[in-house]
């Protein structure tokens, strides 16, 4: 999109299209970003994907020359007012396109909105909800009352007030994974997609936050909740009741244990418990020693 189709030509420093919104962490290429002070600028100053920058009138001669800029007196309040017109207008076009697959299985009591795409052998049961921009892979199943593509609790308070966004991400499921009774899995407002990998299971009241990516043959127990872009990969298990924190990475084969909150990072084939979550080992012998 180029920038005179809604900035006016005043506020254009120096030219150059962008593709959608940036958001932190994503392989989003040509994006536009804001920065409202100088730390955040030298951040978008070293980051590739953002080709063009929102910021005031006494930073804008600090951006990088390869960066197109735009001058505002509300750089915040602008770039989100521009996510939503880019979505309106469809200059940041929805996801994917349409399609289900005629060997899927619907309860008529489910709803499935535009722009899906389901493959084959899909089983979707009493009181589903699938959102736009979702795709479910091959031989999926998902249980009643499950919500795919859920809105999610990204909150921007501009000028005092909670702004609405308009919402561009949605979620992708891979082949054979089940969805279990009551499982919210949320979307980004963003142009990318929370993900789940092949064969795995997201079991009963599960919430996954919106940009997450969970690898495959992963199982997530019931009641657990993955926060906003959290990263967990391959055969992970997750145990009943666990929560862990925003952007946490949890590598492949690592076990989070029961009722454990996890507030940093978890390595290949660790295993933690406890609030907060640490070594399981060690949070054994600690309680050992609480108890002597």
């Amino acid at each position: 999109m180029h920038p005179i189709l809604f900035f006016k030509r005043e506020q254009i420093i120096r030219e150059n299209d962008f593709l959608s919104t940036y958001a932190k962490g994503q392989e989003l290429k040509s994006t536009i970003a804001y920065a409202n002070e100088p730390a955040t600028l030298n951040v978008i100053n070293k980051t590739t994907s953002i080709s063009t920058v929102i910021t005031t009138k006494e930073l804008f001669e600090k951006v990088i020359e390869s960066k197109g800029v735009i001058v505002s007196e509300n750089p915040q309040k602008d770039f989100y007012m521009l996510h939503n017109f880019m979505i309106k207008e469809k200059h940041m076009p929805p996801l994917n396109g349409s399609h289900i697959d005629e060997t899927v299985r619907i309860s008529s009591t489910s709803r499935i909105g535009d722009n899906v795409i389901i493959g084959k052998n899909v089983v979707i049961n009493d009181f589903v909800i699938i959102e736009s921009n979702t795709i479910i892979g091959d031989d999926c199943e998902i249980e009643p009352f499950a919500v795919i593509g859920s809105k999610s609790m990204q909150r921007t308070i501009i000028d005092g007030q909670l702004f609405h966004l308009e919402y561009a991400g949605g979620v992708i499921i891979g082949d054979r994974t089940r969805i279990l009774t009551g499982a919210i899995i949320q979307k980004p407002y963003q142009a990318f997609y929370t993900s789940i990998g092949n064969d795995s299971v997201i079991s009963t009241n599960v919430v996954i936050g919106h940009g997450s990516k969970v690898g495959s043959r992963t199982l997530l127990s019931g009641n657990s909740a993955i926060a906003g872009n959290c990263i967990l990969g391959d055969d992970v298990w997750i145990g009943g009741g666990a929560m862990i924190s925003d952007g946490i990475r949890i590598e492949d084969k690592a076990k989070v244990l029961l009722g454990s909150v996890v507030i940093k990072d978890v390595n290949s084939q660790e295993i933690v418990s406890g609030n907060f979550a640490i070594d399981h080992k060690k949070n054994i012998k600690h309680q050992v020693k609480l108890r002597q």
